[in-house]
């Protein structure tokens, strides 16, 4: 039970409240950042948004002479790279490299980014779409020295969807726990839709590799920092329905534990300081909760038996959070915000077991399925929202 609260309590509330009166870290400057920067957007039948994403990647406020864009096609199937290709014609900054065999984004960052001239290397999703300022304001933090890699702030727009509406309360909390990890010594892991990193830092993957959580943890180890930066924003659209979220957060799970597991000196104190313990209460308790609850559930109805009355107490608690998750399955009830949230963190946890346990069992995807709604974001205001 103590575990529990900490990782969805007493962490999360730590981390907000004490950035609200600690100073941000000085930086160090290095007299500036590498001249060059190559965005890398990987992309599996991207019909659908690639074209709007292209027109994003025009619109950025970012000396022209200092950026590219590579488009990474997972062999994609679909019109994307021909509307690459329209773009590579008029724009000698974009540029479209095909993979002829499916064998999903790490494989293709692998292929790619050791072999680019730049100096950083911003990481982007097809269907991200990017602030106008977005790549000054990642890059900027790496004018310090010490600061291996950036991370931007994820928005998803408010669709119609209840599925939208719980993905973007989640990430607004994440990002609050983002601004005091970044505070206190470095944010934990990354983000594929808006990261940046040193090229040099770059380190081959698996194919079922992560890349935005394995590369944070390598960099971090390698005696760098990551650093939130809020004000680098990018908009998405969330994921069609809770099971699509369901999926999703299945795989993400599954990936990144198998990450942590191969770099064991990411969880020593003695090797990263306290990016150990953030690690440990934002990511891998985190995962592991399912499991707790399981036992308190159990251990619950063990003394209920017996006539413990606080534990009589607790069972109802229980009963009625997954009571009030259950209620759901009632069309016009989902629109109330407690029954939705109560959903949303069943449906979480749940993907967090099965996540685990196919970590466990050596079960991992290296390919995806995008588990989003077609509209997409138009920079300041979402075509998706809610009538």
């Amino acid at each position: 039970m103590a575990v529990t609260l900490i990782v969805y309590v007493g962490y999360p509330v730590a981390m907000v409240t004490r950035s609200a009166w600690r100073p941000p870290r000085k930086r160090e400057s290095s007299g500036g950042v590498p001249d060059d920067v190559t965005m890398v957007i990987s992309a599996y039948n991207e019909a659908s948004v690639i074209r709007k994403k292209l027109e994003n990647c025009e619109s950025l406020s970012f000396p022209r002479d200092r950026i590219e864009f590579i488009v990474i096609s997972d062999a994609s199937d679909d019109e994307t790279d021909a509307i690459v290709t329209e773009w590579t014609a008029r724009d000698r900054r974009f540029r479209l490299v095909r993979m002829n065999r499916r064998l999903g984004k790490s494989v293709g960052l692998v292929e790619v980014v050791p072999s680019l001239q730049c100096g950083l290397v911003v990481f982007s999703d097809a269907n991200s779409i990017y602030h106008e300022d977005a790549i000054s304001r990642l890059i900027e933090p790496l004018r310090d020295p010490g600061v291996g890699y950036t991370v931007g702030q994820q928005r998803y727009v408010k669709g119609r969807q209840v599925a939208s509406w719980l993905e973007s309360v989640y990430w607004r909390i994440e990002s609050r726990i983002k601004v005091g990890e970044s505070l206190f010594g470095g944010v934990v892991g990354g983000d594929g839709a808006i990261m940046a990193i040193r090229r040099d830092l770059f380190t081959p993957l698996r194919p079922d590799d992560i890349s935005d959580f394995v590369l944070p943890l390598r960099i971090v180890v390698s005696g760098f920092r990551g650093v939130y930066v809020a004000e680098a924003i990018c908009e998405e659209s969330a994921a069609r329905s809770i099971n699509g979220e369901f999926r999703r957060k299945r795989r993400i799970v599954a990936r990144s534990l198998g990450a942590v597991l191969r770099t064991p000196s990411a969880l020593i104190p003695s090797r990263t300081g306290w990016f150990a313990v953030r690690l440990l209460l934002h990511k891998v308790l985190r995962w592991m909760v399912p499991f707790f609850l399981v036992l308190i559930l159990v251990s619950s109805i063990a003394l209920v038996a017996d006539g413990n009355q606080i534990s009589r107490y607790l069972l109802a608690v229980q009963v009625a959070g997954v009571g009030l998750g259950a209620l759901y399955a009632i069309p016009f009830l989902r629109r109330f915000a407690p029954v939705g949230l109560a959903w949303y963190f069943l449906v979480a946890n749940a993907a967090a077991a099965v996540g685990v346990a196919n970590c466990l069992m050596g079960k991992s995807t290296s390919t995806w399925e995008t588990e989003r709604s077609e509209c997409m974001p138009s920079g300041r205001a979402s075509p998706c929202a809610p009538d």
